[in-house]
């Protein structure tokens, strides 16, 4: 399984209906015993779904991009400005979910915009942490 999920997976920029596919990568955080651990590894299956493979157990668990309403509802949770939220992807998986902000709307975003990166990790035990792609 692990290996249908990684082939292509250097392919992590894709068109998707025109835009910038930002969700499929690998991606690591600071957290990790050196900074290029792989965490998860995102790959795109079938519009709007994805598949994530978490490293660290080796499970694998289906992906769904966030619709408008449902990014809105989460930048209302965690009351940030909603004039960035039109931009931003986010992909939720099990109790968590990726995001890409770019970052001009990052940098609106008090918790987001001290970040490197345009990608966070959010889940309701580790709360919003900073995460980046690899490769």
């Amino acid at each position: 399984m692990m290996g249908k999920l990684l082939a292509g997976i250097g392919l992590a920029v894709l068109s998707v209906n025109g835009c910038a596919e930002v969700l499929s990568g690998v991606y690591g955080h600071a957290f990790t015993g050196k900074r290029n651990d792989a965490v998860w590894t995102v790959q795109r299956s079938t519009a709007g779904i994805y598949q994530v493979l978490q490293h660290g157990d080796d499970s694998c668990m289906a992906g769904k991009v966030l619709d408008d309403a449902a990014r809105l509802r989460f930048w209302q949770k965690m009351d940030w400005p909603q004039a960035t939220v039109s931009v931003a992807q986010c992909l939720q998986f099990g109790d968590g979910m990726i995001c890409h902000v770019p970052q001009p709307q990052r940098r609106q975003i008090v918790w987001l915009a001290d970040n490197r990166s345009d990608y966070f990790y959010y889940d309701t035990m580790a709360g919003v942490m900073e995460v980046h792609r690899i490769g």
